[in-house]
């Protein structure tokens, strides 16, 4: 168990979605070069933006579609096939 209080924040801007604890000792001066070094060292790691800027036109609709699989291509397929089969009789 370490011993001591953890702060996590301090400066920090924005939202944090996750942060995690590692269970190895660091050494003070490995922590402050990492800190130095921003986003691009081991202690900080940027997720990926969420939001996509520029691509406001963009509907919800078309969204969705770009994200599905092929399962669901099958899926919507097939019940394309259904609806069309449920109106012919």
């Amino acid at each position: 168990m370490p011993a001591g209080s953890v702060t996590l924040g301090g400066r920090f801007k924005g939202e944090m979605d996750e942060a995690q604890v590692s269970g190895l000792v660091r050494l003070a001066e490995w922590i402050a070069v990492q800190a130095a070094l921003g986003p691009d060292g081991k202690l900080v790691v940027m997720g990926e933006e969420e939001t996509i800027e520029g691509d406001s036109d963009a509907s919800h609709m078309s969204i969705i579609l770009k994200s599905l699989t092929v399962d669901g291509w099958v899926a919507i397929g097939l019940l394309t096939v259904m609806l069309l089969m449920k109106r012919i009789s």
